[in-house]
């Protein structure tokens, strides 16, 4: 039976067109890597219900705890205050954390 080890699983939902500078950002603040999805929805900011054109980006990453700080970090500081986005972080379980 393998050892399961705790790691971060950080969500960011963005603006489609964001979705380059956040993830040359998280690369630099030291995520290995991550899965992109095309999304839409409704929140407080505005409605993204354009059909098969997704105005939204879900980024997820599997990252190290302090990795996940720095992320949610940069998020606070640099792009809140711009942006619609949002962020949730949780622990999640891995067989192997060599790959994160």
């Amino acid at each position: 039976m393998s050892q399961l080890v705790s790691i971060r699983r950080v969500t960011v939902v963005a603006d489609v067109l964001l979705e380059s500078t956040l993830l040359e950002n998280f690369e630099k603040l030291g995520a290995k890597g991550y899965t992109c999805t095309d999304c839409r929805g409704k929140g407080r900011h505005a409605t993204a219900d354009q059909g098969f054109t997704a105005a939204f980006v879900r980024i997820e990453l599997l990252v190290q705890p302090d990795v996940a700080d720095k992320i949610v970090d940069y998020l606070h500081r640099d792009v809140f205050k711009k942006y619609a986005c949002t962020v949730c972080s949780e622990t999640v379980d891995v067989a192997s954390t060599d790959k994160f």
